[in-house]
């Protein structure tokens, strides 16, 4: 971005897309074979949904995850073609939407999926089958099936004639402290999830959980895809130790910053030594 012709506040933001594509790259080597799915959520973490997810298409990325449907919906009208995740499901009475612009809807309760496939059926989308990722807690309490539901939920999933399951996932409480025990646990948990979907017939293809600190330090947590957010704009919180109490930064991933805040000089000063300003 070029800074500002006109008159007013001579400060502006610049984007260098050519950062955002390295990132992407760092990050795909080194997780592979996992498969990147960029995280665009809040106009991709205020750098630009569109121009960032257009620069990534471009690099091969074909997975995006958005908060809602509102974003996936403005990913699709920039002319986003791969899959678009809903992290955040979908409000009652978006169902159609969702499937009208091919949105793949997260979702954790026999409402959203009974829903959905009622939109669907009204659609005539049986033939095409829906494909939604079902979230499931595994330590977070915020949203996605408990683990004393999931049988049930399975139950449901099931008879819905018109969706596919096609991913299943799930959300860390703090990645970041990378020697965590409740780190550990939650990925069993989320394995055994996964073994009782499959005892009960359902086996997505798609399975991920590990977001931008996970990808640095819980291998474990890749599996098929991994959602990386703050990295991939080139940025690390230090990650803490529960054993130490130290925090340190990661140089496994060498991403750099996306963003750069510039602006023009308005005045320079020369004053004596311990002059206050």
């Amino acid at each position: 971005m070029s800074p500002p012709s006109i008159s007013g506040r001579p400060t502006w933001a610049e984007i260098d897309l050519t950062a955002l594509r390295h990132n992407y790259s760092t990050i795909r080597e080194f997780v592979t074979p996992a498969t990147v799915c960029a995280v665009i959520k809040a106009d991709a973490y205020g750098h630009g949904a569109s121009a960032c997810s257009l620069a990534l298409q471009k690099d091969g990325c074909k997975w995006f995850a958005v908060a809602g449907t509102d974003e996936g919906i403005e990913l699709r009208q920039a002319g986003i073609t791969g899959h678009i995740l809903l992290l955040s499901g979908f409000w009652r009475g978006e169902e159609e939407a969702v499937i009208e612009h091919n949105l793949t809807a997260s979702v954790w309760d026999a409402q959203q999926i009974q829903s959905l496939n009622a939109a669907a059926v009204r659609l005539d989308k049986a033939e095409e089958s829906v494909p939604i990722h079902i979230e499931v807690d595994t330590g977070m309490a915020r949203t996605g099936v408990s683990m004393a539901q999931i049988e049930d939920m399975a139950h449901v999933l099931k008879s819905a004639s018109c969706l596919t399951v096609e991913g299943a996932f799930s959300h860390f409480t703090s990645a970041e402290v990378v020697d965590s025990p409740d780190g550990e646990k939650q990925v069993s948990r989320f394995d055994e999830a996964l073994e009782i979907l499959k005892n009960a017939g359902i086996e997505p293809s798609w399975r991920h959980m590990a977001n931008s600190a996970a990808i640095a330090c819980r291998e474990r947590s890749w599996y098929d895809l991994v959602r990386p957010g703050i990295s991939l704009y080139g940025y690390y919180l230090p990650f803490l130790s529960v054993v130490s109490g130290h925090s340190e930064a990661t140089s496994d991933l060498p991403v750099v910053p996306v963003l750069s805040w510039k602006t023009r000089i308005i005045a320079l000063r020369r004053v004596p030594a311990r002059t206050p300003v």
